[in-house]
């Protein structure tokens, strides 16, 4: 977990006082984080349009994370994190990336997490599929939290595939709770 990743920085810069109270400051309560997001996922592989299908009927009315990159994409729901086999040219397995988004589209009947939503959603419409709305979006909520940050990749923060957006919004939503300032949110996240 890169939590304290700035920790370090003030440390070599001799800001012994500021990294001290900063943890301290913000420091999660770990049985909230539990409750949120499980600890550890287990890893699983769709490697078909049906094998997508029986997945999103499983998870109906739970949270569930997408996370796209150029050669991956992964999707977290109920403890595992799936990764949907892509074909990129004719050699490789899997599916094509339209074949693959296509059959995730029953998913997107509920708020997403996301990371970089804004990527995903013009991946998204144009390809011409519907849009997804976002229950939360990790790389907006590093922007809330430091709007300095040098980098806002998923791989900045956590692991880069759904499972590291799951973990990573929870953390940011208890970490925004807990600091004052954020009352208006905390109403929509009741």
């Amino acid at each position: 977990s890169r939590r304290g990743a700035p920790l370090p920085t003030l440390r070599k810069y001799q800001l012994n006082g500021i990294a001290s109270r900063l943890e301290k400051a913000y420091a999660l309560p770990e049985e909230k984080q539990a409750e949120e997001a499980p600890s550890s996922f287990t890893r699983d592989t769709l490697s078909s349009p049906a094998a997508i299908a029986a997945f999103i009927d499983s998870v109906q009315d739970k949270p569930c994370a997408i996370h796209a990159t150029p050669t991956h994409l992964t999707v977290a729901c109920d403890g595992v994190c799936h990764e949907i086999v892509l074909a990129y040219d004719m050699l490789s397995d899997g599916m094509s990336p339209e074949e693959a988004w296509q059959a995730l589209t029953p998913l997107f009947a509920a708020p997403l997490y996301v990371h970089d939503g804004k990527r995903l959603w013009h991946t998204l419409k144009d390809m011409g599929l519907p849009l997804p709305s976002y229950a939360w979006d990790t790389m907006l909520g590093a922007y809330l939290i430091n709007p300095q940050e040098k980098n806002y990749a998923l791989s900045h923060f956590e692991c880069d595939d759904a499972s590291g957006v799951l973990s990573l919004a929870a953390r940011q939503k208890t970490l925004l709770l807990t600091v004052g300032g954020c009352r208006v949110l905390a109403r929509d996240w009741g």
